[in-house]
């Protein structure tokens, strides 16, 4: 038996639904990348700490290799390149390099560096990347070539010097405690 007003649905239900459909496709997906982006830094501040720490115990008693040394023998001591592999996908680093030439300068502490690099790294992970070093107790980083510290270091600093291509290059540079 078929009633008279039985006809489906009309065209602007079908609408609203499909509205209702995309909106909430599109939250779910922004929430999702938000978490995976939260996850990578989450990884990147516990690879500081780790490396931080091993860094410590491994040069106990003994001093860094000059800068630009070789950190192959550490980096094998403590797990190998992969243990430490870059969130994004980029290359990343460990080494030490002369931040200041300045014998008395507070810079000549011996200390070491993180680089993080690659193609996945635009300005806002680049930002974010700089300032989760600077969390982790970072004295002084350098954006592509650009050494900020002290006054400098500043989050609007930082992301003066990210550029809006996505290769930056990012270095934490941490005392050996």
């Amino acid at each position: 038996m078929k009633f008279k007003n039985d006809m489906g649905r009309s065209m602007m239900e079908m609408i609203l639904y499909l509205g209702l459909i995309v909106v909430l496709t599109t939250s779910t997906i922004k929430m999702y990348s938000d978490s995976v982006e939260k996850t990578r830094i989450m990884k990147l501040e516990t690879q500081i700490d780790d490396l931080r720490e091993y860094a410590n115990t491994y040069y106990l008693g003994r001093d860094f290799p000059g800068p630009n040394g070789n950190w192959n023998e550490f980096k094998e001591a403590v797990g190998g390149a992969t243990k430490f592999a870059n969130p994004w996908g980029g290359k990343m680093d460990i080494g030490s390099k002369a931040v200041d030439n300045q014998a008395n300068s507070i810079f000549s502490k011996p200390s070491f560096y993180l680089q993080y690099k690659g193609a996945a790294i635009d300005i806002p992970r680049c930002v974010s990347v700089a300032n989760t070093f600077i969390t982790k107790g970072a004295f002084a980083v350098n954006v592509n070539s650009k050494m900020l510290s002290g006054n400098t270091l500043t989050i609007s600093q930082i992301a003066d010097n990210c550029t809006k291509n996505s290769d930056n290059t990012i270095e934490g540079y941490f005392y050996k405690e």
